[in-house]
């Protein structure tokens, strides 16, 4: 640092320090484009900018504060060269961006998205926007074929035509579009210029999920005149005095029911109290979680402990059968803020005993975006997993829900595999349709989620009668996880296994596996799978961005994997002797399985297969 004396004062100035931010690197023709500089000690600054390639203009600047822009006219395409100097008496700092200009296009460069991603089947509307790209023109003749699919099929649901769009502010809107079937849909559109003849074709997958309908509210007479059924109590030791907990079960509308469940804040330290049988439940029910009056607002640990009534120790039987795929138990919330459950112990949520058929909708009654949200209680009590579905758990489905803080991971969700327990082996049971979609998960401890045994191994065992037993992990059969989010993972940003004909796409993994221990440092760690792996973006972490074993036939396509640790690779596949399905001879060689990569971006510093 120099030092300038006066008579009066004596002043200290820097380096010069300098950063500059371009407001659109890709402008159109005609556009405008802002340089706006940062900078510390400097005290004057030039600017020499292009609006025409190879014409610079120079405007320099003396007696200036530490923050100026620079507004850019483009005039012409091409790349235009900006040049940004800041100085002062002892340093100056220099900058250089460039604009990639273009002009509009007469191709229809569009994007595609809904107002919506999620509707209920209640009748629950979404819009189709499509928005221009490269300065498309949407005002221009075209023709539009858009058709609306279930999921990986060519079941047409609905089919939209140009007549059904109307144009705005250069945006083509549709009208409000429902559908009535729960599910998961695809879209394919050709967009058609016809003034210069040109069509561009697109097909967005899982872009449309459809939830169940929530039951409708109580109405105040029925609240005030208690007309609800008692379906479930149960009790616990607090600190000496006993204490109950009952539901409260109002028939909302003929064959719906709004079930009322306080939850308690349950054993000090442990949220423990018997668990809820939800098997008493009818269809058409929809558990709402609520907070204890009686807490006069304060945060409380709390655990919602679920259980089916066929007990894992004896079957797999379903335990509650009184749910469907298109009449499951709904969980939710029923507030205009978020309903957060402060998890202590081994799990804030458990399910037992066969539980199926089940929905946790964390939109809630108020639709909205991470409404329902699981957090640790407190760094001074034990705390686990936000999720434990275990112990015969299949049909599940999850979505806009925030999991976080967790000791270990955000879901489990798995049967171990037990010598004593044929049930649960592979061929006797699979876990299916497990649907993981539009949630946050960050900051867990462990892998951000851990589904399905780790190993598909086949294991050889002596059972509890003496008998020598060999047997597989049980199936995750039509296992759909997309368009989630997960950050700041200390394992795998997720961990799948042992699935088939499943799907992993649409998700994004920011800094997974930020521990860097061995055998955890995988962004997408799907350990053995039959489907798909595709458009997920993976940045940040410390081994393979993608680690997969196949168990049948594999793509893996439109990916982008970037910014791997020195040594981590960009897709690495995992093959073992003693998995069947990947050694089917018994002689170590596979020459059936279909492994398809194709359309990636892998940016690793070294092998980006493996």
């Amino acid at each position: 640092m120099k030092e300038t004396y006066n008579s009066n004062i004596k002043s200290g100035i820097g380096r010069v320090q300098l950063s500059t931010v371009v407001s659109n690197s890709f402008p159109l023709v005609g556009d405008s484009v802002r340089l706006s500089s940062a900078m510390k000690w400097a005290q004057t600054v030039s600017f020499k900018t292009e609006s025409s390639a190879g014409v610079p203009q120079e405007d320099n600047r003396t007696e200036i504060t530490q923050s100026q822009t620079k507004d850019v006219a483009v005039s012409s395409e091409g790349d235009l060269k900006q040049v940004i100097i800041a100085g002062n008496s002892i340093s100056s700092k220099e900058e250089i961006k460039y604009l990639y200009a273009i002009q509009p296009r007469t191709e229809p460069y569009y994007n595609l998205e809904l107002t919506k991603e999620i509707i209920r089947n209640d009748g629950e509307a979404t819009q189709i926007k499509i928005t221009s790209e490269n300065g498309y023109d949407l005002s221009r003749e075209c023709t539009i074929s858009l058709c609306v699919y279930k999921e990986n099929s060519d079941v047409l649901i609905k089919s939209l035509t140009r007549d059904d769009f109307t144009l705005s502010d250069n945006i083509l809107i549709s009208d409000g579009i429902t559908v009535l079937q729960r599910g998961i849909y695809d879209i394919s559109i050709d967009y058609t210029d016809t003034t210069a003849n040109v069509t561009i074709s697109k097909q967005i997958n899982k872009l449309l999920t459809v939830t169940p309908a929530l039951a409708p509210r109580p109405t105040q007479s029925q609240i005030d005149n208690k007309e609800y059924t008692v379906m479930n109590t149960v009790s616990y030791m607090d600190n000496g005095v006993r204490k109950t907990c009952s539901d409260k079960v109002y028939e909302t509308a003929p064959g719906k029911y709004y079930i009322e469940w306080i939850m308690p804040q349950g054993q000090p330290g442990s949220g423990y109290y018997p668990n809820l049988d939800v098997s008493k439940y009818p269809k058409g029910s929809t558990l709402v979680l609520k907070y204890d009056p009686e807490q006069n607002g304060q945060k409380y640990h709390m655990r919602l402990l679920l259980t089916g009534n066929k007990p894992c120790s004896v079957s797999n039987e379903n335990g509650t059968p009184n749910f469907t795929y298109d009449e499951p138990l709904v969980i939710t919330f029923d507030q205009e803020t978020p309903f957060t459950i402060w998890g202590v112990y081994y799990a804030a949520v458990n399910f037992n005993d066969n539980m199926r058929n089940t929905v946790f909708d964390g939109r809630g009654y108020y639709n909205l975006s991470k409404g329902l949200r699981i957090d640790r209680f407190s760094d001074d009590l034990y705390f686990e997993d936000c999720m434990m579905l275990l112990n015969g758990t299949s049909d599940v489905e999850i979505f806009e829900v925030e999991m976080c803080n967790s000791g270990f991971t955000a879901i489990a969700s798995k049967t171990d595999p037990d010598p004593n327990r044929p049930w649960y082996w592979k061929g006797n049971f699979a876990e299916e349709n497990f649907i993981l979609h539009h949630c946050h998960v960050h900051d867990t401890s462990g892998e951000g989620f851990y589904l399905g045994y780790f190993d598909c191994a086949t294991q050889k065992k002596t059972n509890n009668n003496g008998a020598a037993v060999s047997y597989q992990p049980h199936s995750m059969e039509k296992t759909r996880i997309f368009r989630n989010f997960f950050e700041r993972t200390g394992y795998d940003g997720m961990q799948l296994s042992n699935a088939r004909n499943s799907e992993v796409c649409h998700n994004t993994i920011i800094k997974g596996a930020y521990k860097n221990e061995a055998n955890q440092a995988t962004g997408i760690s799907i350990q053995s799978i039959q489907g798909k792996i595709y458009n997920n973006l993976v940045v940040g972490f410390n081994g393979p961005g993608i680690q997969t074993g196949p168990l049948g036939d594999l793509e893996i396509f439109n990916n982008i994997v970037n910014n791997a640790s020195d040594g981590g690779g960009g897709i690495q596949f995992l093959w073992s002797v003693d998995t069947p399905e990947q050694d089917p001879d018994g002689n170590g060689i596979n020459t059936t399985t279909k492994i398809l990569v194709h359309n990636n971006m892998l940016i690793a510093k070294h092998i980006c297969i493996n």
